[in-house]
């Protein structure tokens, strides 16, 4: 439930379908379950109990039960951490082929780059938030190639 509810404060539902609409939460459940590894698996249930810690913390209840102003808030500071965390790395050495550092084990940063890759590799999401296909056009690979006067075929 926690999983669903922050996904969703991610990509909430408005003319297109929102995180818990397309099932993210299954495709991260999965991605958790059959591709992260112990020590993965593990740093991303603490980050889970500790986002229900802060809302415990600050608001006396679980995330989940929340009002949504509070659970914006709780996102609002999982934001901010990790803001300030990428710009600690900004002045750090660039990483292979000099692509930016990303913040190390921070578990809002991998919980988001889930929830995006859930939702963008959805049906929906690829087809009516990016509106793109898979495959564009027809292809007719058996088709004679025409010639022009003067080009090549």
């Amino acid at each position: 439930a926690t999983v669903i509810a922050l996904a969703e404060l991610i990509i909430p539902e408005t003319e297109t379908p929102g995180a818990k609409s397309v099932r993210v939460n299954e495709f991260m459940d999965l991605i958790v379950a059959e591709w992260f590894s112990e020590e993965e698996r593990a740093h991303f249930l603490a980050g889970l109990a500790d986002v229900d810690g802060r809302t415990q913390k600050l608001f006396r209840k679980d995330f989940v039960d929340a009002a949504a102003d509070q659970q914006k808030q709780i996102l609002l500071l999982l934001g901010e951490e990790m803001l300030s965390e990428v710009a600690a790395l900004a002045n750090a050495p660039r990483g292979y082929r000099g692509s930016s550092p990303e913040p190390d084990n921070n578990f809002y940063f991998d919980f988001r780059g889930l929830v995006l890759t859930g939702y963008f590799t959805s049906q929906a999401g690829f087809k009516q938030q990016l509106r793109d296909e898979i495959i564009p056009g027809h292809f007719d690979g058996c088709r004679p190639v025409e010639s022009s006067e003067g080009q090549k075929a």
